[in-house]
């Protein structure tokens, strides 16, 4: 199973608040977190985005979410 492939520009000034993945299994995977409880956007074909929004978000809530997406993954092994 492949990894998750950044697609959202690595310049903070180009990409915003949001950054982006693909993945083959993009819809399996966003649905998976969305039931573990992460807030994700699902664009098709294989498209997942995460809004990092430090007014609502802090450290520990990106590595909660971090760790999440790593379990998810590894899962479709």
């Amino acid at each position: 199973v492949p990894e998750l492939s950044l697609v959202s520009p690595m310049d903070p000034q180009k990409r915003g608040s949001h950054v982006a993945y693909s993945h083959p299994l993009a819809e399996k995977i966003a649905q998976a977190l969305i039931a573990k409880g992460v807030v994700i956007d699902y664009r098709k074909p294989e498209l997942i985005r995460f809004g990092i929004a430090p007014l609502y978000l802090d450290s520990q809530d990106i590595a909660q979410a971090v760790q999440i997406v790593s379990e998810v993954v590894k899962s479709l092994r």
